[in-house]
């Protein structure tokens, strides 16, 4: 890849780290902070958003695949996508003014939300397919694993601020839209996207040729594979929305450590998927989709079994999951860019995004469900949720098992 394209891309996935590490973890403690504690109404705001971004992502992934525009088939979305889902972004504290109606502070956060996520995903099929069209099959692992670093960088710093108490509570939504804003910019301005004016594919010939049975028959793996990261996100977003809230308001952790945590979590994020990723671009994906799989279900099980409380141990098991699981989640990346046909690169690649965001709406619903039903007084919340992610997440090993390999194991002569 040309450093330019590659400076291009690490810079919105920085400033999209920011964006959804906001969206994605400070909305909910900002509500069980702001208006009330019930984490029924966390996974409502997730379900819903999540539902909006499955429908952005098929949506833009062949309006991009289609587009003519003279200022390029990707970067048109970046723009408009980054500033209008910044605007959105530093909105949000506004529903702080609907109290005491909490029902009317939902419906205004909820609005909101979706807002934030229909603009912020026009970002995501698009620079997903720059990252394919701009990279190759031996060194994509390790492209997928500097990008990571970036998001990692974002998101990092997101925490970063959070455990040293930078920011008024409201000044979070604004970094994030300063952020969104900052790498859109650059991207669109260093990003290789040459227009396509006589581009012979359509907006409905896209949508036809990913929901057809030739489609499927063509790239039978591929669907395959988008079904195992279906069933991975699922156990995911069981327990991935309410470590936080759990070790905060289950946990009684105070800010600074429940920021630890989530610093610690990005340093082994890095730490773990990194390697592994150069290691997937050489013995295969599938070893390491399925050795990560394994590895991230043992810190899950461990936590579930009691409450743990010391801020290090449980940062320890939250980071080791995070870390493989994020491992195993670029590595499927990896391996569903490899299959995927040259032709509906953001189209189909639309898709990982698609069954990587579905199971926000069952899996959040069953986490918030079993977080609240299940809680032993004093605590708020049970920490069975983790187990119930490990089981559902092991459920995909022999799957991964039957998907067709896509790199040619080096043999050193």
């Amino acid at each position: 890849m040309e450093q330019r394209n590659l400076w291009a891309l690490l810079a919105i996935n920085f400033g999209a780290a920011v964006y959804w590490q906001v969206e994605n973890f400070w909305i909910n403690l900002y509500w069980t902070r702001e208006i009330n504690d019930s984490a029924f109404n966390v996974s409502l705001m997730v379900s819903i958003s999540a539902i909006v971004g499955v429908l952005t992502h098929i949506f833009i992934g062949a309006l991009s695949d289609s587009s003519k525009s003279m200022f390029g088939r990707r970067r048109v979305f970046i723009l408009w996508g980054g500033m209008l889902g910044a605007g959105f972004m530093a909105l949000f504290p506004l529903i702080k003014l609907a109290l005491p109606d909490v029902a009317l502070a939902l419906l205004l956060a909820i609005i909101l939300d979706i807002l934030i996520t229909f603009f912020g995903d026009m970002t995501t099929p698009t620079r997903i397919a720059l990252i394919t069209e701009h990279s190759v099959k031996q060194e994509r692992g390790r492209i997928n694993a500097s990008l990571a670093v970036a998001m990692g960088g974002g998101s990092g710093l997101v925490m970063l601020i959070y455990t040293f108490d930078f920011l008024e509570d409201d000044g979070y939504f604004y970094m994030a839209s300063a952020w969104m804003i900052i790498g859109s910019l650059v991207c669109i301005y260093l990003i290789d996207d040459p227009p396509i004016p006589d581009n012979e594919l359509t907006f409905s010939k896209c949508i036809t040729r990913i929901i057809n049975k030739e489609s499927y028959r063509e790239n039978r793996d591929f669907y395959h594979l988008l079904i195992l990261l279906f069933i991975i996100m699922l156990g995911n977003n069981t327990y991935l929305h309410f470590v936080y809230i759990y070790a905060e308001k289950g946990l009684g952790f105070n800010q600074s450590q429940v920021g630890l945590m989530g610093v610690i979590n990005m340093i082994m994020i890095s730490a773990i998927s990194l390697p592994l990723l150069a290691v997937s671009d050489r013995v295969g994906r599938k070893p390491v989709s399925i050795i990560t799989i394994v590895l991230s279900c043992i810190p899950l099980v461990l936590l579930s079994f009691q409450p743990i409380p010391d801020p290090w141990m449980m940062a320890t098991c939250s980071g080791c999951a995070a870390g493989f699981v994020t491992a195993n989640n670029l590595t499927l990346q990896s391996w569903l860019q490899d299959l995927c046909p040259p032709t509906m690169k953001a189209s189909l690649l639309a898709y990982i995004m698609v069954f990587s965001v579905i199971p926000m709406a069952p899996g959040s619903l069953l986490g918030g469900f079993i977080a609240d039903s299940l809680a032993v007084p004093p605590s708020l919340y049970s920490p069975a949720f983790f187990g119930i992610a490990a089981l559902i997440m092991g459920i995909s090993v022999p799957g991964l098992a039957r998907v067709r390999e896509t790199v040619i194991r080096h043999v050193d002569e």
